[in-house]
């Protein structure tokens, strides 16, 4: 739950919310995941395996993720022709049974009574989140105007006004796939524009948190925020980062393995800094239709 709720900004309704998306999009899940091996319709298994690793990711249920992406990988490789390492039958039921660990997890940490109750707020934050606008617009934590109204000597990840016309332009689908996190949040339009703003709130703060752990020298900082920061592009299928900010994480690794100096990963780092700052022009074109 702690790291759930540090995904999604200490937002403990939020996170309950997705809790028991997921836990009432378990069985359908399950049941597709039948479906698709006794069909052997290997892009389906493929597709559900890819929507789970991002679902499982933002709960954080790790063990869950890991299985989503063998079995991925496994679905890649029977479609490529190749025979996977393991069965996909085997896989599959290891799936399922990650599946149902997280839903008896969910049931500990989230009562029925408390899951009706989650229910039937769900509505009302739906009509709230449809009344607000773009990232300037979320009702989350205070950002430091410095990075909620840009101006001259803005941090370098924060779209000025010129940029923003080119939006449109940067909102394709490897900087934000609208239509894959929808699926993650099961359709819950409402849920995914709250966390896109919560994104945009975080924005800075992350960029500040990366840019300190270079300035201090500190590799292991610098691996520990880039695997968060690439953990919250997971979820809200935000390919162009998440993969930059795995190129950072690496970079870290690399320097914490062979002793290399902070300053030597600037390029990985500034290719973050770009990649924000095209995904957060992305979101408030998304969010602002």
């Amino acid at each position: 739950m702690r790291e759930a709720l540090e995904n999604i900004g200490g937002d403990r309704d939020m996170v309950e919310r997705l809790l028991v998306k997921f836990r009432d999009h378990a069985r359908p899940t399950l049941a597709v995941f039948e479906q698709a091996l006794a069909n052997n319709t290997l892009d389906v298994l493929r597709r559900e395996a890819h929507s789970l690793k991002g679902s499982s990711g933002y709960v954080a249920a790790h063990d869950l993720s890991a299985a989503a992406i063998e079995l991925q990988n496994a679905a890649d490789q029977a479609l490529r022709g190749e025979a996977p390492a393991k069965p996909l039958a085997v896989l599959v039921a290891h799936t399922k049974q990650e599946i149902l660990r997280v839903v008896d997890a969910i049931i500990e940490l989230v009562p029925a009574h408390e899951i009706d109750d989650v229910r039937q707020a769900a509505p009302a934050a739906a009509s709230s989140s449809r009344r607000t606008g773009g990232c300037e617009s979320s009702t989350a934590p205070h950002v430091p105007a410095a990075t909620a109204t840009p101006a001259p000597h803005a941090a370098p990840n924060q779209p000025d006004s010129s940029e923003r016309a080119g939006a449109a332009e940067a909102s394709d689908l490897t900087v934000l796939h609208w239509r894959e996190a929808l699926e993650h949040f099961g359709g819950e339009e409402d849920i995914l524009r709250r966390l896109l703003r919560k994104f945009c709130d975080r924005a800075g703060p992350t960029m500040e948190s990366l840019q300190h752990a270079i300035k201090r020298g500190s590799m292991e900082a610098l691996r520990r925020e880039a695997h968060s920061l690439s953990g919250s592009c997971a979820y809200i299928a935000a390919a162009s980062l998440q993969a930059a900010t795995l190129s950072l994480e690496d970079a870290a690794e690399q320097g914490i393995a062979k002793g290399v100096r902070a300053e030597d990963v600037s390029a990985a780092m500034a290719n973050v800094a770009e990649e924000q700052k095209r995904l957060l022009l992305a979101i408030e074109f998304k969010l602002s239709e």
